[in-house]
């Protein structure tokens, strides 16, 4: 058995050719990620956007996260499969290696949307980190992948077409397909409950798994487990 783990930062944009995208359920909005309340806050679902904490010690006060396109997420997974090799265990961080401030991500989201979100600046929560970024030079090295879509304006705005296109989410028969395989797995316990990040990111690699990226005709043989909001597992 061979098994690559990964180790996500935080996932941003969508299908670029518009054909999946994240759509939380109405319950886990309100503890999703920061790109969602962006988005939210544009479409008007809630009143503003909520930033906790302008007293960090980094260049605006606020905190510094690593951002991942979900592209570069899914070319990173085909090149563990490719270097994939049975009884040994890569383990691997997929981020960007850069950190961005909220404050330049709110900025961004602006941008990408058109929209003037309103922003609440409130003290921040207890635990947070100042500063999370990843060290991607191990899977630069062993799997020859680095970071492509790292402007981050141009991802938001990818993601923010398939939100307006998107209104209510998920409703065609297309994505519904993929859906019910993310329900299968989950009723076989191969994925967790956290379905906004597991079914954005493995649907859009089973598909770019069928649109040849593996020459195997059962390709849904590749199980895929969700472990937590950061870490992934391909198991072949």
């Amino acid at each position: 058995m061979a098994i690559m783990i990964l180790r996500y930062f935080n996932v941003i944009g969508s299908d670029p050719d518009g054909r999946l995208g994240e759509a939380p359920r109405p319950e886990l909005r309100e503890h999703g990620r920061i790109s969602g309340a962006c988005f939210d806050a544009a479409r008007g679902i809630i009143a503003g956007l909520k930033v906790t904490g302008t007293d960090y010690k980094t260049h605006d006060g606020t905190c510094i996260r690593d951002y991942i396109d979900v592209t570069d997420l899914v070319d990173a997974h085909v090149k563990a499969l490719e270097k994939a090799m049975p009884g040994k265990v890569g383990i691997y961080n997929v981020g960007t290696g850069m950190g961005r401030s909220v404050k330049e991500f709110v900025q961004a989201c602006k941008k990408a949307t058109g929209v003037d979100i309103k922003v609440d600046y409130l003290p921040r929560r207890p635990g947070d980190y100042a500063e999370v970024f990843s060290d991607p030079s191990k899977i630069n090295r062993e799997l020859n992948w680095t970071a492509k879509y790292t402007d981050l304006q141009k991802s938001l705005k990818v993601a923010w077409r398939w939100q307006k296109s998107h209104q209510k989410g998920y409703e065609s028969p297309f994505v519904d397909g993929f859906l019910n395989i993310q329900g299968r797995a989950r009723s076989r316990k191969f994925n967790s409950d956290r379905r906004p990040l597991a079914a954005l990111t493995s649907a859009v690699f089973l598909f770019s798994l069928r649109r040849g990226v593996s020459d195997k005709d059962n390709f849904f043989t590749y199980q895929f487990i969700t472990c937590t909001r950061t870490d992934y597992i391909s198991i072949i």
